[in-house]
């Protein structure tokens, strides 16, 4: 029985999933007699560790009499003594209320009920970054969209300013809308981020002069971590609410309780508000004995952190002052982020994705685990951090070994050994040892897209993102780190490889992998790929709500990245409908899906090659002519081939009439391109002279007849097809290689636009592939260009999106799946007149000759 598939598939596949047998203080033994220490404490749920002698010996007191636990509506005389107990250790004389609650969220929900009780007002202020929780209210308070979506969370009532904005703070505080400000005063799952203590001090203030209620989150602040009762207390800064849990219930239960000030209380939360389990005897009194614990033989527990923590910082500051380019140490007292940054990596798509994701927090994780029995988990709300929470009665040997094993980390970063990270994914051998030095990317003599200062003194255009996926195996080992590259055997690229897909069936969702800039001798624009790991099978299978889900979090990620236009790369086009299903959520955000460009790109390469040849005797063939792109290919190639043949599933021929053929005659009345004598679209044109056809009423078999007699027909045995074909365009979101070239002709032209690509290869038959652009530079768009093509050419569809972005084109986009063969040309224009060029195949001259490249099993032609 799975209770919670996500989470549980998630730990496995990066190799943190424990099987404990037993656990005491921060050693947990599994089941097969190896130990891990834990320096997670349960994100600071075990003051004392695990299973504390005195808390056990509380619990057993307790179970082995027959005192009642729970007496509803009565309060509990337990209850009432954790009551007393806190309010006296944090201020007894200003905090006179107290409620108690099951966990750290419902704690928050109490805290916002009463604020708004209090004050009548409905809304709520907090801070970018902050977390309160997963419960409806806990999480509108939240200031990160980690785990937000629609329907969710409330995003009208609850607004956020940056912490230590006083400005704004002042400003949201005076309009009196607000009924409470909420603030963590080191912001946990935000990456351990110390509020300042002036800030803290007039947000209280402020709060006061306002009637808005003041409420500090200590959930993890609070009970120790920091070396006193809570922070409130440490800085002498009382606001009208204290939020505690997690360290309360001692590790052994669930509980919560807010404490607050006379001032604030309203009977119509007494009456309005109730829990079935909190005030039960069992937990507060296990609760008593934490606090009781907290504060015995003189306070020795609060005095360990505190002396501990000062041996933190001395082991934190000779860390940084050696690996301070990789390495920040954020948070106070036994709460800290370890936050890994390697920014030799931002051209590598896979290790900057995994560093901006988080996912490589969860492979660091995984490798002290494996290396070290170092148990941490990730701060999933801030990239590439993990946490560090260990039990407040924690050894100094016990962290002079952690502090070890994240050096250990450092230096490997610093080498560039991502090889040996990933390997305890995989379990990968014999690799050179950790001394060896490798860099990131290797990519000899190439200007990599990223230095926006060549962008000086020209005409600035809109900010862009396009949006890729993993479009195959060889394409996401071709996108790997050099080390792995370098070291890893065929067989390990291929583990690792799969090891990413199977993750990415898991948590597919995308995050910043490149930022680079664009520029030709007029206009510059900067950009990023925004990536998916995701295979397209796997995207295919998502369902449609899933495909949603996913497009959203691309746009949300766009939107905070602060872009004016995306571009879709791949299956994201696919599964979005060329764009369309999007449009009601992009705001002011402009999309295009990079079909036009693809599609003429791939036929004007096709006339580089047949040059001024006449062909209006000769069969055209088109496979996937229903989609997007295959249209405007199926109109392009029109203009010259006098023969086009349809190609599409068994079955499909009436789909393909139906949305092929009006599409035809519409492009043909609205081209502006030069048709050729005994063209398709020049015979068109002939029979449209005798015929009157009304697009909207046209008579889709009557009109086929018409055009069969002209050289249009449709088929779906491609085999006998290719038999007749003098060239052809394959272009369908199939996912897989299923075309052979056995039954084409040698001299047949084969142009491959999908991706991954339809043709099966063949080393003796030329496949060319189809929508490459030549860029107005020689450079690379990451180290590996995304698609193994030189420096200075690049797919399409993205190349669409940039020049779009130069242009800062308002509404010339393509949408959809029929883009309007008038607007595609419209953008092949803009196109070519920011520098991008059709790759050009001229086989008559020596030069710019085309040449098989052979990569992963795939054959794809590609200029010299």
């Amino acid at each position: 029985m799975l209770l919670n598939e996500y989470r549980e598939s998630l730990i496995e596949k990066f190799g943190l999933h424990l099987s404990p047998q037993s656990a005491k203080g921060n050693v947990i033994t599994l089941s097969n007699g190896d130990k891990i220490y834990d320096y997670l404490a349960q994100y600071g749920a075990l003051p004392f560790g695990h299973n504390p002698k005195f808390l056990k010996e509380c619990a057993i007191n307790f179970l082995s009499t027959d005192q009642i636990n729970f007496v509803q509506p009565n309060i509990h005389p337990a209850a009432s003594k954790l009551a007393e107990t806190l309010t006296a250790l944090v201020n007894s004389e200003l905090y006179t209320r107290c409620v108690l609650t099951n966990s750290g969220a419902e704690t928050v929900e109490a805290a916002i009920k009463l604020a708004k009780i209090k004050t009548r007002r409905k809304k709520i202020l907090a801070v970018y970054k902050g977390f309160h929780g997963k419960t409806f209210s806990a999480l509108s308070a939240s200031g990160s969209h980690r785990f937000k979506m629609l329907n969710i969370h409330d995003d009208i009532n609850y607004d956020y300013i940056e912490v230590g904005d006083s400005d704004g703070l002042h400003s949201k505080l005076a309009s009196k809308e607000y009924a409470a400000f909420i603030i963590e005063p080191v912001l946990g799952e935000g990456g351990m981020i110390t509020v300042p203590h002036e800030f803290l001090a007039s947000a209280v203030k402020l709060c006061e002069e306002t009637g808005t209620l003041s409420i500090f989150d200590e959930i993890q602040t609070g009970l120790g971590r920091l070396g006193d009762i809570c922070v409130a207390k440490q800085l002498n800064i009382y606001p009208d609410c204290l939020l505690f849990s997690k360290a309360l219930g001692g590790g052994l239960v669930p509980i919560g309780a807010m404490i607050y000030k006379e001032a604030c209380y309203d009977l119509n939360f007494d009456k309005k508000h109730s829990s079935t389990f909190a005030n039960n005897g069992y937990a507060s009194t296990i609760a008593t004995a934490t606090l009781n614990g907290l504060m015995s033989d003189n306070k020795s527990a609060l005095k360990h952190v505190k002396k501990l923590s000062q041996h933190v910082d001395k082991l934190k500051d000779t860390l940084l002052h050696k690996y301070s380019d990789i390495l920040a140490v954020s948070g106070s007292g036994l709460m800290r982020a370890f936050t890994f940054y390697d920014a030799l990596a931002k051209n590598n798509i896979l290790v900057n994705f995994c560093q901006n994701s988080g996912s490589m927090a969860y492979i660091i994780c995984g490798f002290l685990m494996k290396m070290h029995k170092v148990y941490v988990m990730p701060l999933l709300s801030q990239p590439c951090s993990i946490r560090f929470e260990p039990p407040l009665n924690i050894s100094y040997e016990d962290v002079d070994k952690f502090f070890a094993a994240i050096e250990h980390v450092c230096l490997l970063i610093k080498n560039g050994r991502y090889d040996m990270l990933f390997g305890t994914m995989i379990e990968a051998r014999g690799l050179p040892s950790v001394e060896k030095k490798y860099p990131v990317s290797f990519v000899p003599n190439v200007i990599m897209s990223d230095d926006e200062s060549t962008n000086e003194g020209l005409i600035k255009g809109k900010k862009f993102a396009f949006f890729i996926h993993s479009t195959s195996r060889d394409d996401l080992i071709h996108s790997f780190p050099y080390s792995v590259k370098n070291n890893y055997t065929t067989e390990q690229k291929i583990e690792l490889a799969d090891k990413i897909f199977e993750i990415s069936r898991i948590d597919y969702s995308p995050d910043v992998a490149v930022k680079f800039s664009v520029n030709n001798d007029k206009n510059a624009s900067s950009g990023m790929f925004i990536f998916s790991p995701l295979a397209p099978k796997d995207m295919m299978n998502l369902t449609q709500a899933q495909r949603l889900d996913l497009m959203l979090e691309y746009i949300q990620i766009a939107k905070d990245n602060d872009v004016e236009l995306v571009g879709l790369g791949a299956y994201t086009s696919v599964i979005s409908a060329g764009g369309m299903t999007l449009l009601p959520h992009l705001e002011d955000l402009l999309v295009t899906n990079g079909n036009s460009l693809t599609a003429l790109s791939t036929v004007e390469s096709i006339f580089s090659i047949i040059g001024d040849k006449e062909v209006a005797d000769e069969y055209a063939v088109i496979v996937g002519a229903r989609g997007s792109v295959g249209k405007v290919c199926v109109a392009g190639l029109a203009h010259r081939y006098g023969h086009l043949i349809l190609v599409g599933r068994q079955g499909s021929e009436d789909k393909i009439k139906k949305d092929i053929l009006p599409y035809l005659l519409e492009s043909c009345l609205d081209t502006s391109n030069k048709i050729s004598a005994g063209s398709f679209f020049d015979k068109l044109k002939r029979v449209l002279t005798t015929r009157h056809f009304n697009i909207e009423s046209i008579d889709i078999d009557d009109f086929y007849f018409e055009l069969e007699k002209i050289g249009l027909s449709i088929d779906s045995d491609y085999e006998a097809s290719f038999l007749k074909a003098d060239v052809v365009v394959s272009a369908t979101s199939e996912g897989k290689a299923f075309l052979s070239t056995d039954y084409l002709k040698r001299s047949a032209i084969v142009f491959d636009a999908a991706r991954p690509f339809d043709f099966i290869a063949n080393n003796d038959f030329t496949i060319y592939e189809g929508g490459l652009v030549t860029q107005p530079n020689t450079t690379y768009y990451s180290d590996c260009n995304m698609v193994k093509s030189p420096p200075g050419i690049n797919l399409a569809c993205l190349s669409e999106t940039i020049a779009l972005a130069l242009d800062a084109a308002g509404d010339r986009v393509s949408l959809g799946k029929s883009v309007n063969y008038a607007n595609a040309s419209s953008i092949l224009d803009i196109a070519l007149s920011q520098g991008f060029t059709p790759v050009r195949y001229d086989t008559d001259k020596g030069e710019g000759k085309a040449h098989t490249l052979k990569e992963g099993g795939d054959t794809v032609a590609v200029l010299s």
